[in-house]
């Protein structure tokens, strides 16, 4: 099962069921259904595409790694965390693009 997401321009994404499982806040989007019985979620407008293109990237990639320890304070950590080479060329974008 996957939901699609349109965004404030219109542009629409199919999500997989287990990228919504791990996208939480996609469980809570407004939701109607469209004239073909299509089930369409909508993403805040603030939301450039290319930000929720990258998110939805990066769950994809990652969406058979197994569910991070409930307890582990990242915030709290001194150590720097290991990231796998993908993670790493993956977060080596423009701050912009996220909307920073």
């Amino acid at each position: 099962m996957s939901i699609v997401v349109r965004t404030g321009t219109k542009t629409e994404f199919t999500v997989e069921e287990k990228i919504v499982e791990q996208m939480s806040g996609l469980k809570e989007l407004p939701t109607e259904t469209t004239e073909d019985g299509k089930q369409v979620s909508f993403l805040d407008e603030k939301i450039p595409d290319e930000a929720f293109q990258k998110a939805v990237e990066f769950y994809e990639y990652h969406k058979d790694d197994p569910e991070p320890l409930e307890d582990f304070e990242y915030r709290e950590t001194s150590k720097k965390l290991d990231m796998c080479p993908w993670d790493e060329k993956f977060l080596d974008m423009d701050p912009e693009v996220l909307g920073h």
